[in-house]
């Protein structure tokens, strides 16, 4: 079955801020703030992906060639909300799933949408048959764990620092941090 995951609505704000940076940093002037600026978002891009969870609250749209089994399985991690569940039908008309076709629970992780009615004959077999929005990521930047913000500052150190293209360790400090948070999927 393929799958996409498309961002609706980006997160308003970063885990870590310019300013935490900087002071992790040990910078006090203003030249690099562009460069430190993007070393964040690169660094909690890192994060999210090796821990398969986002960060801070975004919208996304799940996308599915076909309802799979009894179940859909998001890809990321922490869902705090569910908006919709949208088909095609056997017209090619797009639909709305009713909520009372499925259930979940926002604590589970990884995290599924249970199906309580059959799916069969619902979608047209079609590379967006299946439309999951959902909300996921921590409600703010105050909420990110603090092993994951480290991990983060010590991913932007390591490129600050050594801002060429060279061998790195296979596991380092800032994945041992982020490790217990990894949502294996």
């Amino acid at each position: 079955m393929d799958t996409a995951l498309k961002i609706v609505t980006a997160a308003s704000e970063t885990a870590v801020s310019l300013t935490e940076a900087k002071l992790h940093l040990k910078v006090e002037n203003t030249t690099d703030d562009s460069l430190i600026t993007i070393l964040i978002k690169a660094a909690q891009d890192e994060v999210e992906s090796y821990t398969n969870r986002i960060l801070i609250s975004t919208v996304f749209d799940y996308q599915l060639t076909s309802f799979p089994g009894d179940s859909i399985k998001l890809p990321v991690a922490p869902v705090s909300a569910v908006a919709s569940v949208k088909y095609y039908d056997s017209n090619n008309s797009l639909q709305t799933w009713d909520s009372a076709n499925y259930y979940y629970s926002i604590s589970e992780i990884p995290f599924f949408l249970r199906y309580v009615s059959s799916t069969e004959g619902t979608y047209e077999d079609r590379f967006d048959a299946v439309t999951v929005r959902f909300t996921a990521g921590y409600a703010n930047a105050a909420a990110v764990p603090d092993a994951l913000k480290q991990a983060i500052l010590l991913l932007i150190g390591d490129m600050y620092d050594n801002r060429g293209d060279a061998p790195r360790e296979r596991f380092t400090m800032w994945k041992m941090l982020a490790h217990p948070y990894k949502v294996f999927l």
